[in-house]
């Protein structure tokens, strides 16, 4: 048998781009409890492909998720 496991970073930036409801309490919950890094989350954005306007989208949501916190 074998199991698949998405590292974190890569599992929140595809969840943030898909934009649900549900996706984005997943990105505020990753983001509260340290499993990500917004700089990281950023550099995997850059690294995936998807049209600009979601790209901006995207990432306005990891800087609003970090907003006041240290990472």
């Amino acid at each position: 048998k074998t199991g698949w496991c998405l590292e974190p970073h890569d599992l929140v930036v595809s969840k943030t781009i898909a934009g649900r409801e549900k996706d984005l309490l997943f990105l505020e919950g990753a983001a509260r409890h340290g499993l990500v890094e917004r700089d990281r989350l950023l550099d995997r954005l850059e690294e995936t492909e998807v049209d600009d306007a979601r790209r901006k989208l995207t990432s306005a949501r990891f800087r609003s998720a970090f907003q006041g916190r240290k990472d």
